[in-house]
């Protein structure tokens, strides 16, 4: 997100994050209020501090206890905003995009927002398979397929995990971010790759720096959002025998590349 994003994000959101307090709170009591609200009470997380805590839970950015240890707060404190937040977040289909890196420290997040602009490896791998003579799609074009069947896809990644599960998640289950293989994007991405033909998913696998099984469950949640869509997906000129020729084809530690737009996407 731009730095502006958040606080237009929790404008948005603020009277129905509100709203859920107070239900929440009216439970927890039994009944009404025995006194009015006091306007001179300031909340310990503000409507902006909860949205931009819950982004960066959802985000995988750290688990809730790093959260919680850099702002010097119970981590419990953050568990039940970062709840609601993302309950809202759902109901108005705002989808935020899981990075692929995970901080397990705040010294970590520190390190890196004091470096600026600091391109990851992985980013760097992504940016390269996402060359517009692999996927035959210019990167805008690329960026923008990805960005409209987002929804459809995590719609349909949380429907298997919902059999998986034999029911709804469960509430506080989870507590904690464990770090993805490979994001959303990057699943829609390998899809893309697939339908072209460049390589057979071994290879595909191994580029992506996954496991073959791991790529499997990948391409079952993306093609068939991919191939509902209508989405015509020419075959390449071009096939590899293997990951390393892929990788030199795109020249990956030559790429000068900068992150992606993570908007969210509605």
């Amino acid at each position: 997100m731009s730095r502006d994003a958040p606080a237009a994000l929790a404008a948005e959101l603020a009277p129905e994050l509100g709203a859920l307090r107070e239900q929440r709170l009216h439970r927890q009591r039994g009944g009404p209020r025995r006194q009015a609200t006091a306007d001179h009470v300031r909340p310990l997380l503000s409507a902006a501090d909860q949205v931009l805590l819950a982004v960066l839970y959802l985000r995988h950015v750290s688990p809730q206890t790093v959260l919680a240890e850099m702002l010097s707060l119970n981590p419990r404190t953050l568990g039940t905003p970062i709840k609601l937040v993302r309950r809202l977040l759902q109901e108005h289909s705002v989808t935020i995009t899981p990075t692929t890196f995970c901080f397990s420290t705040g010294q970590q997040i520190t390190e890196f927002v004091g470096a600026g602009t600091a391109v990851t490896a992985r980013q760097q791998l992504s940016h390269a398979l996402s060359d517009p003579r692999l996927t035959g799609l210019p990167r805008a074009d690329l960026a923008a397929l990805i960005n409209r069947l987002s929804v459809q896809q995590a719609a349909l990644i949380e429907h298997r995990r919902h059999r998986q599960r034999g029911g709804p998640r469960q509430p506080g289950t989870r507590g904690g971010v464990f770090r993805q293989k490979i994001t959303d994007a990057e699943r829609m991405l390998a899809a893309v790759l697939n339908e072209r033909k460049i390589a057979n998913r071994h290879v595909l696998a191994a580029a992506f720096g996954i496991s073959f099984r791991t790529l499997n469950n990948a391409l079952a949640d993306a093609l068939p959002v991919l191939r509902e869509a209508g989405t015509t997906i020419p075959h390449a000129a071009v096939r590899f025998d293997n990951a390393e020729e892929l990788l030199a084809f795109t020249n990956v530690q030559g790429q000068q590349c900068s992150p992606g737009n993570d908007t969210p996407t509605r």
